[in-house]
Parts: structure tokens; sequence; C-alpha cells
């Protein structure tokens, strides 16, 4: 992986519940041990970019709205490669 030090914000963020939604944020490592982030290729974009969202959510107990901003506060760029299994490069003989 390779990366911009919005990155180092990304890493502090673990474990972190995500803005307005369900989940917490996941290791580093995930961005290379989960095939979702190489078969689709928007999966990383949309992830930051939940990261870096805004929230508004109603506190029913004391009757007010509650917002929270995103949890990059950087720019964050990086490039995750893997190396492909030996398997996928060779053809099937006959």
């Amino acid at each position: 992986m390779i990366g911009t030090d919005g990155v180092l914000e990304l890493a502090a963020a673990e474990g972190e519940p995500f803005p307005g939604r369900e989940g917490r944020v996941g290791p580093l490592a995930r961005l290379w041990s989960e095939e979702r982030y190489f078969s689709n290729a928007d999966a990383l974009r949309r992830e930051l970019a939940v990261l870096n969202s805004q929230s508004v959510v109603f506190d029913p107990e004391s009757e007010i709205l509650r917002w929270s901003g995103g949890l990059l506060q950087d720019d964050t760029t990086l490039v995750v490669l893997k190396r492909r299994s030996e398997q996928g490069n060779h053809e099937a003989s006959s």
C-alpha cells in the first residue's frame, strides 16, 4: 500500500463507529486482505466517502439533533496492490 498522510487518520479511525450508520471502521489490513476492494473498483472510494460524511441523528432523550463530522480531516489517497495467485496465471492444459 502506498498512501498520503491522510492514511494515518484512516489508521487512527480503526474501531470508531461509521458516521450515522451501523458498523465500525476496520483495520487497514482489510484493504489488501478483503477481495471486495479488488473485485469492485468503487468499493474503496465509497468507504472513504462514508467515513468522511457528516451525519445528523435525532436524540429522542434530549429531543435535539446531534451533528457529527467525518472521521477524516485530510484528503486520503492510497493505492493498494495485491499479487495474483499462481493458479490464476496459468491456462489449463489438455
